[in-house]
């Protein structure tokens, strides 16, 4: 009885063997010229720093520089909140309740309107620098194209997408290509074209 079952399982492991043989035979072997592909990453957060994509800071710039004066006055109403707040608990004690009251809807107002103000102009912000940037963004990608291209890259991909995805932990530095790309961005659309 022993030597049937040592005889099954050998003829079971024979047949295994034989089946991963037949599957490798059948896999596709690598050829040694296939191309390698061509990887690169860029750092799009850097194209808003200082030394930056020079066109995208230029409307950027443009864009707050055009909301100055309604961001002054959301900082001037915040102000006349955290005075009020303050003003309101030093003088509690002092206060009769009809003007604790009065202060206390006075406060509540300032709030009401800073929040729709505030909600107002980050709105209008956003819309501003998009209307503002998209055009360039645009011309970015399309420019990252043909600068891949000519370098024969088949794949870049954006190291701030990817790491705030979770998804890249480590990259060679010498397939940072964004200094370069800003560079040569910079030199063929200089700002204020």
């Amino acid at each position: 009885m022993r030597g049937r079952w040592s005889t099954i399982v050998l003829a079971g492991l024979m047949w295994m063997a034989g089946w991963a043989f037949a599957a490798r035979q059948q896999a596709p072997q690598p050829t040694s010229n296939t191309p390698a592909v061509k990887i690169a990453i860029i750092d799009s957060r850097l194209f808003t720093t200082e030394n930056g994509i020079q066109q995208l800071l230029q409307q950027m710039r443009q864009t707050d520089e055009s909301f100055r004066d309604r961001l002054a006055a959301l900082q001037k109403l915040q102000q006349q909140i955290q005075s009020l707040q303050r003003e309101l608990q030093t003088q509690w004690a002092n206060l009769t309740p009809q003007a604790r009251e009065q202060k206390q809807d006075e406060l509540e107002e300032l709030q009401n309107r800073y929040q729709r103000e505030n909600e107002d102009f980050q709105r209008d912000y956003e819309r501003a620098m998009r209307r503002a940037t998209d055009p360039i963004r645009e011309r970015i990608f399309t420019f990252l194209a043909s600068y891949a291209q000519a370098r024969q890259i088949q794949l870049v991909l954006d190291h701030a997408v990817l790491s705030q995805a979770g998804a890249i932990s480590y990259f060679d530095p010498a397939l940072d290509i964004t200094r370069d790309f800003i560079a040569e961005y910079n030199r063929a659309n200089p700002a204020g074209r």
